[in-house]
C-alpha cells in the first residue's frame, strides 16, 4: 500500500536525521544460490486480490475519544488517525478541527501533545501552520520531527528563517543544525547555498554534520560545485576534505565534475572511492573502464560489484577471464552477479568456450574446502548454459563437504537432463534410500535437497522407469523420508503417468491429498503436489476428493487452486478466477460493535 506524500516527506524527513548515510558497502549476506524449482511453478497458483478496508463510524469514534478527560485515550485516538490516514482513510480529515483544538490545550502530556502533532501533520491540516511556527524555538526534538516537516511542506517563512539561523550557528546542537538542513533542503531553499558552504568548509564543526551539509548541497546543486571543491583535490589533502568533495559532486554530470570524480574514484579509502564510482556510473560504465581491474580487486564490496558492471559492459575476453575469477568471492553478491553476467557474455561464440572451459576446469580440478564459492558457481553456470561435458565432474561433487556445492552439483545434472545420467541418478537415490530404510535414521536434509531436483528431472523428462523408485516416496512414514522430497517425487509421477491411471498409485496420492487431519497431519506443499499429480494422470475416480479439496480449501489457497486446476484438467472445464476478497484493516484502539465484513473467495 502506498503512503501518502506527507508520510513520505516526514520518513524521508527522519531518515535523513537519524541515518548518516553509509557509503560503505553493509550490503546484506544472501544465503545458498536460488536455485529453480519447476514444480513450484508448473502449475503456479494464482493470487487472491485482497481489498482493504475501513470499517464506517472509526472516525466518530475516534473523535469522542479526542475529547475525552483521559490521557491515553486522547493520544491512542490521535495515533489511529495518523494510521488510518496514512493507509488511505480519507475521512480522518473529519477530526482536524478536534485535533486542533487538542493541541491547543495547555494541560496536554507531552505524549499526547506529540501524538496529535503527529496526525495534524499527516492529515496536512494548515491551519495548524502558526500553532507550530509559535512553538519552533521551544519544541522538544521528538516534537520537532512531527512539526518541522508539515512546516517544509507549507513552505513556513519562519521555518526558513529559523531553519537558516540554525545552520549558521555553530553552538547549536548537531542533530539540530541537520534538522535545519533537512528542512532546508526539503523546501530547495537556494538562498540557503552560501550558508551550507560556511558550513561545509569549517573544520570546527563536526565531522557528521559537514557530510550531511554536503549531501544536502548536492541535492539543491546539481553543477557548479567544481571551484568550490578544487581546494580538496590537492596531495595530502585530509580524508575528511575528499570525502566532502566526492559527496558534493555526487550528483554532477560537468566534464570538470568528472574529472574530479576520475580522480577520487580510485582513493585509498573506499568510502570516497565508492561514492565517486557509483556516479561515474551512473552516468556511464564506460567511464569506469580504465579503472575496471583495480576495483575489482579492491577490499570493498560496493566497489567489486561496481566493478562486476563495467567488466559485462565491456565485455572482452580479458574482462570475461576476470569475471570467471570473481566466482570465488568471498561476499555472495559479488559472485552471483559474476555468474549471471557470464551467462548474458556466453551468448558471444568467441567468449562461449571461454566461460564454459574455465567453468569445466574448475568443477573437474577444485576440491580443496575454500573452493566452494567457485565450484557453486560454475555448477550453477554449466546448468544453466547447458554444458553437458561437466555431468561426471558433477557426479563426483554430490559428495563434496559443502551443502552449497553438493546440492548445486545436483541441480545442474538436473537441469542439464540427460537421459544416458538417468540410471546413475537412480542408482545414487537408491542406494541412499535403502541406507536409511534399513536405519532408524531419517533421511538427511542434504539428500533431500539433492533428491528434490532429481526428482523433477525424471518427471520432466517422464521417465517411466524411476516410476517405482519414486512411489517409495509418496507414503508420509512419519516423514522418514523427508517433505519437500516426497512433494517433488509426487509431483515427478504425475508427469511419468500422464494420462496412465495406476489404480493403487493414484489412491495412494489422493490419501496424502487428503491427510490434513491426521497427527501430524501431511506437509501442504505434499498435499498440493498430490493435487496436481492427480489431474496430470487424469484420475476421472478422484474427481469427487478433488472437487470436495476445492470446497473446503478455496481458490485463495494453493491446495484448493491446484486441485480446482486438477479438476480443469480432467474435465476440460476453463479455470475459474480468484474471486476477490475484501476485509476491514484490523488493530485499532477503538472501533465499532459492528460484524467485520468479509466478502471471499474461501481465502484464509
Amino acid at each position: 500500500m502506498e503512503l501518502r506524500p506527507s508520510s513520505q516527506l516526514r520518513t524521508v524527513f527522519c531518515l535523513l536525521t537519524f541515518c548518516f548515510i553509509l557509503q560503505t558497502s553493509l550490503l546484506p549476506v544472501l544465503g545458498r544460490e536460488a536455485l529453480d524449482q519447476p514444480m513450484y511453478r508448473m502449475p503456479a497458483p494464482g493470487d487472491q486480490v485482497v481489498h482493504e478496508d475501513f470499517q464506517d463510524g472509526l472516525v466518530d469514534s475516534w473523535i469522542v475519544a479526542l475529547q475525552q478527560d483521559r490521557q491515553e485515550l486522547k493520544k491512542n485516538a490521535a495515533d489511529s488517525l495518523t494510521r488510518a490516514h496514512a493507509l488511505g482513510y480519507e475521512a480522518a480529515s473529519q477530526a482536524g478541527d478536534t485535533l486542533l483544538e487538542e493541541f491547543r490545550e495547555k494541560n496536554a502530556s507531552a505524549a499526547v501533545h506529540l501524538a496529535i502533532a503527529r496526525a495534524l501533520d499527516e492529515l496536512d491540516v494548515q491551519a495548524a501552520q502558526p500553532l507550530f511556527e509559535a512553538e519552533i524555538e521551544t519544541h522538544a526534538e521528538q516534537l520537532s520531527m512531527a512539526i518541522e516537516p508539515a512546516l517544509a511542506r507549507w513552505k513556513s517563512k519562519s521555518a526558513i528563517d529559523a531553519w537558516r539561523q540554525w545552520v549558521e550557528d555553530p553552538t547549536l546542537d548537531k542533530t539540530k543544525s541537520m534538522r535545519a538542513i533537512n528542512g532546508l533542503v526539503a523546501v530547495a531553499d537556494l538562498n540557503s547555498i552560501d550558508l551550507l558552504k560556511e558550513l561545509i568548509k569549517d573544520p570546527k564543526r563536526p565531522a557528521t554534520l559537514r557530510r550531511h551539509a554536503a549531501r544536502g548541497m548536492a541535492q539543491l546543486l546539481e553543477s557548479n560545485l567544481e571551484d568550490f571543491v578544487a581546494p580538496w583535490l590537492q596531495p595530502k589533502t585530509p580524508l575528511l576534505e575528499r570525502m566532502l568533495a566526492a559527496t558534493c559532486l555526487s550528483t554532477h554530470q560537468s566534464e570538470s565534475a568528472i574529472s574530479i570524480l576520475n580522480q577520487l574514484a580510485l582513493d585509498p579509502e573506499p568510502t570516497i572511492a565508492l561514492i565517486s564510482c557509483k556516479r561515474l556510473a551512473d552516468l556511464d560504465l564506460k567511464l569506469l573502464y580504465d579503472k575496471l581491474d583495480t576495483l575489482s580487486r579492491n577490499r570493498d564490496t560496493g566497489l567489486r560489484k561496481i566493478a562486476v558492471r563495467g567488466l559485462e559492459h565491456r565485455g572482452s575476453e580479458e574482462d570475461t577471464r576476470r569475471l570467471l575469477e570473481l566466482l570465488s568471492d568471498y561476499h555472495p553478491e559479488v559472485r552471483h552477479d559474476a555468474r549471471v553476467a557470464l551467462e548474458k557474455l556466453a551468448i558471444d561464440e568467441a567468449l562461449r568456450p571461454i566461460i564454459l572451459d574455465t567453468a569445466a576446469e574448475y568443477l573437474a580440478n577444485l576440491r580443496e574446502q575454500d573452493d566452494w564459492r567457485a565450484l557453486e558457481q560454475a555448477a550453477v553456470l554449466s546448468g544453466n548454459l547447458d554444458h553437458e561435458p561437466t555431468a561426471d565432474s558433477l557426479f563426483d561433487l554430490l559428495g563434496f563437504a559443502r551443502n552449497e556445492v553438493s546440492v548445486a552439483a545436483a541441480w545442474a545434472l538436473s537441469r542439464l537432463s540427460i537421459p544416458e545420467t538417468f540410471p546413475r541418478i537412480m542408482d545414487y537415490i537408491t542406494k541412499i534410500t535403502d541406507e536409511v530404510d534399513a536405519s532408524e535414521d531419517s533421511l538427511s536434509t542434504l539428500y533431500e535437497m539433492q533428491f528434490t531436483h532429481f526428482f523433477q528431472c525424471l518427471g520432466l523428462a517422464e521417465h517411466r522407469p524411476a516410476k517405482d523408485l519414486l512411489a517409495r516416496f509418496v507414503p508420509k512414514r512419519d516423514f522418514k523420508l523427508g517433505m519437500e522430497g516426497r512433494a517433488a517425487a509426487i509431483w515427478a509421477l504425475g508427469f511419468i503417468m500422464k494420462g496412465q491411471i495406476d489404480a493403487t498409485l493414484a489412491r495412494n496420492i489422493t490419501g496424502r491429498m487428503l491427510d490434513g487431519a491426521s497427527s501430524p497431519a501431511e506437509v501442504l506443499v505434499v498435499r498440493r503436489m498430490s493435487a496436481v499429480a492427480l489431474g496430470r494422470m487424469n484420475a476421472t475416480e478422484h474427481l469427487p476428493e478433488l472437487r470436495r479439496t476445492v470446497d473446503e480449501s478455496g481458490l485463495a489457497v494453493s491446495l484448493g487452486w491446484c486441485a480446482q486446476w486438477s479438476v480443469c484438467q480432467i474435465t476440460g472445464d476453463p479455470m475459474p478466477e480468484i474471486p476477490d476478497r475484501t476485509v476491514y484493516i484490523q488493530g485499532w484502539f477503538l472501533r465499532p460493535t459492528l460484524p467485520p465484513r468479509t466478502v471471499d473467495g474461501g481465502g484464509q
